[in-house]
C-alpha cells in the first residue's frame, strides 16, 4: 500500500481512497484532500505545487487548506477555488520569490445526478461511466494540440508538455475552468505524476476494474514503472 494513504466507505454505496508517493524532489509538492463536508456533499482535491518554484508544498497546502476551510462555510467551488488563489496571490505580494500550485478539485454529493469540478493546470479529473472524459490540461503543449499543430500522442512524450498557462496564485483572477459532468460510476483524481506518464487506457482499466484502494495502488506502481520520478497522488472514487 502507498504511504500516506486514506480510505472511506460511506453509509451509501460510494467508496473512495486516496494515495500519494514522493517522487525525486527533497519534499512531496503534491497535497491532497479527500472528505466529507459538513452539508453532506463530498470534497476531493489535489494540487501540485510548482517544482520550479520555491515552497511548492506550502503552495499546494495553502491551497487545500484554504479550499476546505471556504467550502466548509459556501457551496460555491469556484469562489473557494477563487479564495484559495487569493491567498496565495496575497502572500505571494510579501515574497521575493512568487509560489503557485495546480489545482483540480470536486464536489459530489451522492444523491444528485451531476458533479462540479474546478481546475487550473494539468492536474487532472477523469469521470468513467460508458465512456470516458478528462479535463484539459492548462499547458502550452495542450494550446498546440488545440490548434492542430501537435496530436494528442506527440503532446503526451513533448519535452514542453508540463509548461503551464495556468496555475494558482500567480493572478489576481486567473482563469478556472469550471464544469459540470453527469454522476460517474468512477471518477479519479491526479496529479501529472500519473498522468504525464500512464496511458488514459491504462488509467481507465485500472480504475474501473479495480476497488478504489486497490485502484490506486496499481497506479501508483504502474507509473514507477513506466519511469515516473515526479510526486505521485490519486483518488479514486467508486460512486
Amino acid at each position: 500500500m502507498s504511504p500516506d494513504a486514506s480510505a472511506n466507505t460511506t453509509p451509501t454505496s460510494l467508496q473512495y481512497h486516496a494515495a500519494t508517493r514522493q517522487g525525486r524532489h527533497p519534499t512531496n509538492d503534491d497535497d491532497y484532500l479527500a472528505t466529507r463536508l459538513h452539508n453532506g456533499t463530498y470534497l476531493f482535491a489535489i494540487a501540485d505545487g510548482l517544482g520550479g518554484l520555491p515552497n511548492a508544498h506550502a503552495a499546494s497546502h495553502q491551497a487545500i487548506t484554504t479550499l476546505k476551510s471556504s467550502l466548509n462555510t459556501q457551496e460555491d467551488l469556484a469562489g473557494a477555488v477563487n479564495d484559495a488563489n487569493i491567498a496565495l496571490f496575497n502572500l505571494n505580494k510579501r515574497r521575493p520569490q512568487p509560489m503557485a500550485t495546480t489545482l483540480v478539485a470536486c464536489l459530489l454529493d451522492p444523491h444528485d445526478d451531476v458533479i462540479t469540478i474546478a481546475h487550473l493546470g494539468d492536474s487532472r479529473a477523469y469521470t468513467i461511466n460508458h465512456d470516458t472524459w478528462h479535463t484539459t490540461d492548462h499547458t502550452e503543449v495542450q494550446d498546440l494540440v488545440d490548434c492542430g499543430v501537435l496530436t494528442p500522442e506527440q503532446a503526451h512524450v513533448h519535452p514542453l508538455r508540463n509548461r503551464l498557462t495556468q496555475a494558482l496564485g500567480l493572478a489576481e483572477t486567473p482563469l478556472i475552468s469550471l464544469m459540470t459532468r453527469p454522476m460517474p460510476t468512477s471518477l479519479l483524481l491526479c496529479s501529472d505524476g500519473l498522468s504525464a506518464y500512464v496511458p488514459d487506457s491504462d488509467i481507465v482499466h485500472i480504475v474501473s476494474s479495480n476497488p478504489p484502494d486497490y485502484a490506486c495502488e496499481l497506479l501508483i506502481e504502474r507509473a514507477l514503472d513506466l519511469g515516473s520520478l515526479d510526486d505521485i497522488t490519486v483518488i479514486c472514487v467508486s460512486t
